[in-house]
C-alpha cells in the first residue's frame, strides 16, 4: 500500500472532499452502546472522524500519511476524546479486543482487505461492527470503488444510503465573477 499517495495534498483535500451528512452519524449512533469506542481507520483529515468524535465517542483515528495525519491533529485539537495513530489499516497498534467499531470512510478499497479482516478481528470486542462509508457523486468512480471493496470484504452487509447534496462552485480565469 502507498501510504505517501495523499502527501501534499492535506490541505486541499480537507477543503474539496465532501463531508458526510448528519444523518449517517445518527443511523451509526442508532446501532451503537453509548459508550462504544471507535477506531475510524484511514481517518485522512477528519471528514468522518469529526462527526464521532462531537458525539461524545472515544475514537482512536489511524492515518498512516504524514501530511494528513498533521491535519487532523490540527482540525480535531479541540476533542479530547480522540487518540490520532500513525499506523496503517493492516496494523494499527491498538490494543487486542479494545474497540466496538471500526469505521472506514472513502478507505477501504486502499487497504490489503485479508489483512484489514484478521486486524478488524484483532482489534474488535465481541460482536465489533466494521463500517465503510463512500461518498458517490457523479461522475467519480465512488460507486465502484465501493462495490468492488465492500463486496470482497464483506458477506451479506447491510447497505444504507443518504442523501449528501454537493455544491460545486465553478470559477473561469477571466470571468468577473
Amino acid at each position: 500500500m502507498n501510504t505517501e499517495l495523499f502527501t501534499g495534498k492535506a490541505q486541499f483535500y480537507a477543503k474539496a472532499h465532501p463531508g458526510y451528512p448528519d444523518e449517517v452519524f445518527d443511523y451509526i449512533n442508532s446501532l451503537v452502546p453509548p459508550n462504544a469506542v471507535f477506531s475510524d481507520i484511514g481517518a485522512g483529515t477528519e471528514k468522518f472522524t469529526e462527526l464521532l468524535a462531537k458525539g461524545g465517542y472515544t475514537v482512536h483515528a489511524v492515518e498512516p500519511n504524514t501530511d494528513m495525519r498533521e491535519q487532523l491533529a490540527s482540525t480535531l485539537s479541540v476533542y479530547k476524546n480522540v487518540d490520532i495513530v500513525n499506523a496503517t489499516a493492516e496494523a494499527t497498534t491498538l490494543p487486542d479486543n479494545s474497540v466496538n467499531v471500526i469505521t472506514c470512510a472513502q478507505a477501504l478499497h486502499w487497504f490489503e482487505l485479508d489483512a484489514f479482516q484478521a486486524e478488524c478481528r484483532r482489534i474488535g470486542k465481541l460482536g465489533v461492527m466494521v463500517i465503510a462509508l463512500y461518498n458517490d457523486t457523479s461522475g467519480n468512480n465512488g460507486s465502484n470503488y465501493s462495490k468492488l471493496s465492500t463486496e470482497m470484504f464483506f458477506t451479506n452487509p447491510t447497505v444504507r444510503e443518504f442523501p449528501n447534496p454537493i455544491s460545486f462552485i465553478h470559477w473561469k480565469a477571466g470571468s468577473s465573477t
